[in-house]
C-alpha cells in the first residue's frame, strides 16, 4: 500500500464560522479599539477569501495598535494562526495558538487548531492528545471526531478511527466525510469490499468531491484493481486539478505498470503545484533513470539535494548517474569530470552513513 497514512484534509476556514465572538459587538477598551475591531473584521473577511497576505497584514496592524481586550487578542491570534496554517507556516501558527490558549484555556477550537498544527508537523501522538482536550471541553462538534479519526489512522489505530466514524454517522447518517474516512480505515484493515461500499456511499452524497474519487482510487490500488484505480484518479484530477497529491497517486500507479513517461508527466504536474516537495524530484529522477535519461535523472537528484542535503541515499543515486554519463561521454575530459563528481558523491554518501 503506497498510501497508508491519511492526511487531515479539511477547509480550516469553517472554524471561523464557529468563533465564540462577534467582532462587530466587542466593547471599546481604548482609543484604538474601534480601529482594531475594523482591522480584525477585515482580516476575517480576507481569510474567508483565502487572501492570507492581507490577513497577516491586517492582523499585524491590529497588534501594532496595542490590543488590550483579551477577546480581541484571542480573535487576532486565532485568525492569524489559520492564515499561517494555510500557508504551511506551522511553527508560527503554533506560536499564535499557544498565545491564545494562555489567554483563554477553555476554548475548545484552540486545542483543535493545535492538534491540526501538530499533525501537520508529524507529531501525531501530540495531535491526538490535543484533539482529546478539545473534546473534553466540548463534545458536540462532529468535526472534532472527524479530525480524531484521521489522527488515529496516522497512528495505525484503525479500529478507534472506525469508532469515531460510527459515532458521527449515528448522529448524521449522511456525513460524507465520515463514510470516506471509514472506507480508508477498512481498507487498511484489509476489508476492501466493505471499504468500497462505504466510499461509494460517500460518493452518492458528494459525487463531485475529488477527495472521494481519490480515496476510492487508493482503495482499488491497494486491492490491485489498477484499471478502476486509474479511472478514479482521473476523475479526481478532472474535479480538482490543483491538488498535487492526485497527480502523485496517478504517477505512482503509472510507475507500477512501468509507464514511466506518463509517470514523469504527472510528477512534473505535481512539482509545478508543489515545487518544495523534494520527494517528487527523487521519484521523477528514478523514472528518468528507468528510461535511460541519465542527465535528467541527475538533475532531479541534484534538485532533491538542494532541498534536503542530508539524505545519503540520493548521493548514491546521483553517483550512479554520473558514472553512466561518464560511460556515454564523447571525450576523456568530460568522462573524467563525471567520474570526479561521482567520487565526491560517494564520499558524501559514506560520510553521512558514518562509514
Amino acid at each position: 500500500m503506497f498510501l497508508k497514512k491519511i492526511h487531515i484534509l479539511r477547509a480550516y476556514i469553517i472554524i471561523m464560522l464557529l468563533l465564540f465572538i462577534n467582532i462587530a459587538y466587542l466593547n471599546a477598551q481604548n482609543d484604538n479599539s474601534e480601529e482594531i475591531i475594523i482591522l480584525i473584521d477585515m482580516a476575517q473577511k480576507e481569510l474567508l477569501k483565502n487572501n492570507n497576505t492581507d490577513v497577516l497584514r491586517y492582523v499585524n496592524m491590529a497588534f501594532g495598535l496595542n490590543i488590550e481586550d483579551n477577546v480581541q487578542k484571542v480573535s487576532a491570534y486565532l485568525i492569524r494562526s489559520l492564515a499561517y496554517l494555510q500557508e504551511g507556516q506551522l511553527q508560527d501558527a503554533l506560536n499564535d495558538i499557544n498565545a491564545a490558549i494562555e489567554i483563554n484555556s477553555d476554548y475548545a477550537t484552540l486545542y483543535e487548531l493545535r492538534a491540526i498544527a501538530y499533525s501537520r508537523m508529524g507529531h501525531h501522538s501530540d495531535a491526538l492528545q490535543e484533539i482529546n482536550n478539545a473534546i473534553r471541553l466540548d463534545s458536540s462538534p462532529l468535526r472534532f471526531y472527524i479530525n480524531r479519526a484521521g489522527f488515529y489512522m496516522n497512528l495505525d489505530e484503525y479500529q478507534k478511527a472506525l469508532e469515531d466514524c460510527e459515532h458521527i454517522l449515528g448522529i448524521n447518517p449522511n456525513h460524507a466525510r465520515a463514510y470516506a474516512l471509514k472506507a480508508f480505515a477498512l481498507s487498511n484493515m484489509n476489508n476492501n469490499q466493505e471499504a468500497i461500499r462505504n466510499i461509494n456511499h460517500s460518493l452518492n452524497i458528494e459525487p463531485l468531491n475529488g477527495e472521494n474519487h481519490y480515496t476510492r482510487g487508493i482503495i482499488y490500488y491497494n486491492m490491485g484493481d489498477l484499471n478502476n484505480a486509474l479511472d478514479a484518479f482521473n476523475r479526481a484530477i478532472d474535479l480538482a486539478p490543483q491538488n498535487s497529491k492526485y497527480f502523485i497517486a496517478r504517477a505512482r500507479l503509472y510507475r507500477r505498470i512501468e509507464n514511466y513517461l506518463e509517470a514523469i508527466n504527472d510528477y512534473t504536474q505535481a512539482i509545478q503545484l508543489n515545487s518544495t516537495n523534494y520527494e517528487l524530484y527523487e521519484d521523477r529522477g528514478i523514472c528518468y533513470r528507468e528510461i535511460g535519461d541519465y542527465q535528467s535523472a541527475m538533475l532531479d537528484f541534484s534538485f532533491y539535494i538542494e532541498l534536503n542535503p542530508n539524505n545519503r541515499i540520493i548521493y548514491g543515486f546521483r553517483s550512479i548517474m554520473y558514472e553512466r554519463l561518464a560511460e556515454q561521454a564523447e571525450n576523456a575530459a568530460q568522462k573524467e569530470e563525471y567520474l570526479e563528481l561521482s567520487r565526491r558523491d560517494v564520499e558524501t554518501y559514506r560520510r553521512l552513513s558514518g562509514l
